[in-house]
């Protein structure tokens, strides 16, 4: 059992997302999330002459090769919204439908979890695995979380700014600026009632994500993955 995280010297707000129905921002990063669900492999490189950095999704059974800009870092004066266009109509053409049929493929791929794994809702993706709750987040989900005026949320995010370009990490402590060891907004599992997450609707596109895979989910020793694990549907108020 995971209690609510408390942070010396900053007010945690209570604040329950649950009954808001708010539709994700779409972007690269959700379509190369799909994309590593599907088993292709993704390797990042270095554009010299363009000065960017770059990843590479490819299938080796089919021989399709995608090529986009790394979709966490944010280059000021690119067009994210052209770019994103062009990998939707690329992956599209390599699923045999267009742009618009690949932006609803991955809205309905990540609004499910892979075959043979069922959410039970314990917490322990919040509360133990990092590589599940914390990491980098795209510009698309901070302009998103703007957009939805979840200021106390952001303070929880930090821009890292480099030459030329800057990334987001999430979760972080409004005062260190290190990771938190867990997920500030896991509602712990209490008087038998399941775990859930107070930002369920607004959650970033790497919870949804979670797991890649049936695979993954038994790399991470996920209790989801067992061969008991029976489904929890998320009750309406933590959906």
């Amino acid at each position: 059992m995971f209690p609510i995280l408390v942070i010396p010297g900053v007010a945690m707000r209570r604040v329950e997302l649950g009954r808001v129905q708010v539709a994700w921002p779409m972007g690269v990063s959700a379509v190369e999330k799909v994309l590593l669900r599907r088993g292709l492999l993704v390797e990042d490189w270095y554009d010299a002459a363009g000065r960017v950095q770059m990843s590479r999704a490819a299938d080796p059974g089919s021989g399709f090769v995608l090529d986009y800009v790394k979709p966490v870092y944010w280059y000021p004066g690119r067009d994210r919204a052209a770019e994103l266009a062009q990998v939707l109509a690329r992956v599209g053409q390599w699923l045999g439908t267009d742009a618009a049929g690949a932006e609803a493929l991955v809205r309905r791929e990540l609004a499910a979890a892979p075959e043979g794994f069922s959410c039970l809702r314990c917490g322990d993706c919040c509360g133990r695995m990092g590589d599940a709750f914390r990491g980098r987040v795209s510009i698309e989900e901070v302009a998103w979380w703007r957009e939805l005026g979840l200021d106390w949320l952001l303070r929880f995010v930090r821009e890292e700014k480099r030459p030329g370009y800057s990334f987001f990490r999430a979760w972080v402590h409004p005062k260190s600026n290190e990771y938190l060891p867990r997920c500030p907004w896991l509602k712990p599992a209490k008087n038998g009632e399941p775990a859930g997450c107070r930002i369920h609707a607004a959650r970033p596109l790497k919870c949804r994500a979670f797991p890649l895979s049936l695979e993954h989910a038994e790399r991470a020793h996920c209790p989801g993955a067992g061969v008991d694990a029976r489904p929890r549907p998320i009750a309406p108020r933590a959906a």
